[in-house]
């Protein structure tokens, strides 16, 4: 019996070894983590990858209202903003076994942020503020700890979201209030000041869109823009070496309703893209043309109430949504072929529930 134990030990380990030579890598469990604004918590699930469901693996009390949420690129740790007083951004670190987390850092900052990101190399965590109209730039040190900003720079009215592109060349800067997109060129050796602006917009949307949350393809050809205010997607063609984008569609998110869309996500293989618009409470799917970009409509999908964020697994087979006035997430599943949506779970979480982020953990760490 123990030969036959140790053999099989052996053989798992073995293909353990295999898979990861070459190129694959096995997971035990995605960890969900949702920001539950007004709780002042967070929630971290376990998914279970055969059924769909989640169980509560535990609540974190936090200092404030938290949202939104970021990873460090090796997903050790989570980096969570607080928005009320005293405005703060804390550093948690990730169990790789549990998934749980456990407070590495905080950093008192000086305005509340709408939306933070780290570009892939772990050097900067890069911040917006809705009501200041600011970007800021963070250094991470080697553990990922951020110090103060190296660089704050004036933007346009209501900036809300700022993402490096896939090849780190720009970052972008959504501004809601001015219906257009501005981008800075990165400086990958001027520590104090990254961030170099550049004279013209990426782009400008029609009046009153609202750009709000946005998404590149894989390589970076194509960007996805939901609009909060038309409740429209837009596709636009990227310039990846000048940064600059050209509006290729437009897709409509709701009618008869005054929209109010919120966000957008690619599954990680570029085949399907979802938004979600609050005020109907639903989920639109497209399918994607990788070659051109272009989008076919799916279907419309009711979900939570009010769903401001929702999250793709990084193996893209379910699709998580929090509802802010349900106060529940939802666990829907992808059909790889077609891109429908269908509910595998449902799960309670705290209040005002406003950002997920997803962490698989692998089989090696169990």
């Amino acid at each position: 019996m123990n030969s036959a134990l140790h053999l099989h030990g052996l053989i798992k380990s073995l293909l353990l070894f295999w898979l990861s030579t070459a190129g694959f890598f096995c997971y035990a469990a995605s960890v969900v983590y949702v920001a539950n604004t007004d709780s002042h918590t967070i929630s971290v699930f376990v998914l279970n990858e055969t059924s769909g469901q989640l169980n509560l693996q535990q609540t974190l009390a936090v200092d404030g209202a938290v949202m939104p949420l970021a990873l460090s690129p090796d997903r050790q740790l989570l980096y969570a903003a607080i928005r009320s007083t005293p405005y703060q951004l804390i550093v948690l670190g990730i169990d790789g076994v549990s998934g749980e987390l456990s407070l590495r850092a905080k950093l008192p900052v000086a305005d509340s942020m709408a939306n933070i990101s780290v570009d892939p190399a772990g050097r900067y965590l890069f911040a917006v503020s809705y009501a200041g109209n600011t970007l800021s730039s963070y250094p991470l040190n080697a553990q990922g700890i951020p110090s103060s900003p190296v660089q704050v720079l004036s933007a346009g009215n209501h900036p809300h979201q700022i993402t490096i592109d896939p090849q780190r060349q720009f970052v972008y800067v959504s501004l809601l209030g001015e219906d257009r997109m501005d981008y800075f060129r990165v400086n990958h050796t001027l520590k104090s000041a990254p961030l170099v602006p550049m004279n013209t917009p990426a782009l400008h949307t029609v009046s009153g869109a609202g750009p709000r949350h946005f998404v590149f393809s894989a390589q970076g050809l194509f960007l996805y823009l939901v609009n909060e205010l038309n409740g429209t997607v837009q596709v636009y063609q990227r310039n990846a070496n000048k940064g600059t984008a050209t509006l290729l569609e437009s897709h409509v998110l709701a009618e008869g309703v005054k929209p109010w869309a919120a966000d957008i996500h690619l599954t990680p293989n570029g085949n399907f893209l979802y938004a979600s618009e609050r005020t109907g409470s639903t989920i639109s799917g497209f399918k994607v043309n990788r070659n051109t970009g272009r989008l076919s409509p799916i279907s419309r999908w009711a979900t939570e109430q009010q769903p401001r964020a929702f999250r793709i697994t990084p193996d893209g087979r379910f699709l998580l949504v929090v509802g802010q006035l349900s106060r529940r997430i939802s666990v829907h599943a992808i059909n790889p072929h077609s891109g429908e949506l269908q509910l595998a779970s449902t799960h309670q979480t705290g209040k005002n529930p406003a950002w997920i982020e997803v962490v698989n953990l692998p089989v090696t760490a169990r």
